[in-house]
């Protein structure tokens, strides 16, 4: 290949200016090609990667579910109003007093 700085010959450079011309375009499409061959890939294991996570997450529900079972104050999510919405029960604390009648002194 001549050195096309010091060439004087039009058709020569012209015809150099054309090749590379086609070279770039040959390269602009493989970059793009290329970008998408990324994206794609990027996209899958991203993909991938949330199934994985939802897969674990799943499981660790059911462990947390096993471990902790219905009873657990999880249960309720450590809502303290949840408790306090319960009626008193029966027997506990204090309790009214029968009204005494006068005619029984």
């Amino acid at each position: 290949m001549s050195n096309l700085e010091t060439e004087m010959d039009i058709g020569r450079l012209r015809q150099a200016a054309l090749l590379l011309e086609q070279e770039s375009a040959r390269l602009c499409q493989r970059l793009e090609q290329l970008a998408v061959e990324l994206g794609d890939a990027c996209s899958d294991e991203a993909q991938t990667l949330q199934r994985e996570i939802a897969y674990l997450k799943k499981q660790l529900a059911s462990h947390d579910k096993a471990l902790f079972g219905d009873s657990s104050e999880r249960s309720t999510g450590g809502d303290p109003k949840a408790k306090q919405s319960k009626e008193p029960q029966p027997g506990h604390g204090p309790r009214e007093q029968k009204a005494r009648s006068r005619s029984s002194r």
